[in-house]
């Protein structure tokens, strides 16, 4: 699930939900949301999302497993 993956590129880049959501100018309470698949972020906030990760839109959508080499 998205969720899964936002925690996964959060988690590889040693941020908190808190980090995070002040790194990409979002909510934090919505990010939490968005980790726990209560909500779809839209394209531009995910868009946000991966540019406070480092990361291209279309790098978010590669399976985390290949980045841990499984």
């Amino acid at each position: 699930m998205l969720g899964n993956t936002l925690k996964f590129y959060r988690e590889k880049n040693g941020l908190t939900q808190s980090l995070l959501a002040e790194k990409a100018d979002i909510n934090e309470k919505y990010y939490g949301r968005l980790e726990r698949n209560e909500c779809d972020p839209t394209v531009k906030m995910l868009m946000k999302i991966c540019q406070a990760f480092g990361i291209r839109l279309s790098d978010f959508f590669v399976s985390h497993e290949k980045e841990e080499g499984l």
